[in-house]
């Protein structure tokens, strides 16, 4: 284990704001650190929490409390169950303590569409993506309405 944990400081930097080991090898596509050990091909956190704070039970996640998932820190991770960690996630469930949208309009009734499944849609940010996109129509169509057709053009008449 001592020569994980030496690899696994060695691959990743130290940020000094918030203390996370962020991973410099591999990423997969969703952030988190991929690595491979004794023939074994795995995730950089998991294998961390294994070097520094022993096995993880089957069937448990590892939970990110600083949500970086580059971030390698074994004091970062928490062993937890799936369903804990998908209600800390960035689930719709797991957002349903957020108080304003992404665009930062706030969660009240009158500004929320509801969805399938439990999940919320800004009705500010819809209206505001429905009013940019006609008045983008609208600028197409003025632009149109006002350009001579070919072979129509304002032409002088000498008398």
């Amino acid at each position: 284990m001592k020569e994980l944990q030496a690899k696994i400081r060695a691959y990743s930097a130290v940020d000094p704001e918030t203390g996370c080991w962020v991973w410099q090898r591999a990423l997969v596509t969703n952030g988190y650190g991929s690595c491979a050990w004794a023939g074994k091909h795995g995730m950089a956190h998991r294998l961390s929490y294994q070097a520094f704070k022993g096995e993880i039970p089957a069937g448990m996640h590892t939970d990110h409390l600083c949500r970086n998932r580059a971030c390698c820190n074994p004091d970062h991770l928490e062993v937890v169950t799936p369903r804990e960690n998908y209600l800390r996630g960035q689930s719709p469930i797991g957002r349903g303590s957020e108080t304003h949208c992404s665009k930062g309009h706030p969660w009240v009734e009158s500004n929320i569409i509801p969805r399938k499944g439990g999940a919320k849609k800004c009705r500010r940010c819809r209206n505001e993506r429905e009013y940019a996109a006609m008045a983008s129509t609208r600028t197409k169509v003025r632009k149109r309405r006002y350009r001579p057709l070919p072979g129509e053009g304002l032409t002088c008449e000498a008398s």
